[in-house]
């Protein structure tokens, strides 16, 4: 069970402060989601935690172990990232595009293991009818799917995604975070950027809110109320009550 701790972090673009002096631990088993305004800083947590950017001040362990012990290919072993709009490989087809995150397992060609491992995948995320498509072919919806796929066949016990839903529609938006909360439960530990507060409120664990640098972390669906959304977001929104949860509509 591998946790993502990140204690005291802090980054700066130039002079402009990001992130200031945020700490939590990403439990295992959990769908955790990053959110806040455009420009709090969540892809820039999301890049420090990936190591594609190394924070000015703090420390990020992940498995217990300075993330900065870790060389390319052991860190590949422990997270796989999902972009938004990832880039897909040029002509590949989509079990090319699965079978590629198997490369930090490889010493030269795939093996057996590898094709089973993405065979197993395929049939997890119900992708039979794809496979032989060129990945620039499908829908954006089905693309994403397939580079959560990938994500899966890299065998991480860390999965971040940064705004995996944006531009799907509404069924496939679904779709996706049917797949992370399955994923969650069955142990992975989900990090995730969004910005749909309602559809996160269904599907997640826990969320992290970041707000003029500092970060805020909540279990409790219940503390996230009409006051708490407009000091993170700075607009009014008012509660409604469907079957006993609240969802939020613009309070105009």
């Amino acid at each position: 069970m591998v946790t993502v701790e990140i204690q005291n972090i802090a980054f700066s673009f130039g002079e402009h402060e990001v992130i200031r002096g945020i700490s939590h631990t990403f439990e295992p088993g959990k769908l955790s989601v990053i959110m806040g305004r455009n420009g709090s800083g969540k892809t820039t947590m999301v890049r420090c935690i990936t190591k594609n950017l190394r924070p000015q001040k703090g420390r990020i362990y992940i498995d217990n172990k300075d993330i900065n012990s870790y060389d390319h290919e052991n860190l590949a072993r422990k997270i796989a990232l999902v972009t938004q709009g990832s880039n897909s490989v040029f002509g590949a087809s989509v079990f090319e595009t699965i079978l590629t995150g198997r490369l930090p397992y490889m010493t030269w060609a795939p093996g057996p293991e590898d094709y089973n491992i993405v065979d197993k995948v395929i049939e997890k995320l119900s992708l039979h009818h794809l496979i032989k498509k060129n990945i620039n072919e499908i829908s954006g919806g089905e693309r994403q799917k397939v580079f959560i796929a990938r994500a899966l066949a890299q065998k991480t016990p860390i999965i971040v995604l940064d705004e995996p839903i944006t531009y799907l529609d509404l069924k496939h938006q679904l779709e996706i975070m049917t797949v992370m909360k399955n994923l969650a439960t069955e142990g992975y530990n989900i990090i995730m950027v969004g910005h749909d507060l309602n559809l996160s409120l269904k599907y997640a664990d826990g969320f992290l809110f970041l707000h003029n640098g500092a970060g805020r972390y909540t279990e409790s669906k219940e503390e996230i109320n009409e006051s708490f959304i407009e000091s993170v977001y700075g607009v009014r929104m008012k509660a409604v009550d469907y079957y006993g949860s609240n969802y939020y509509i613009p309070d105009i």
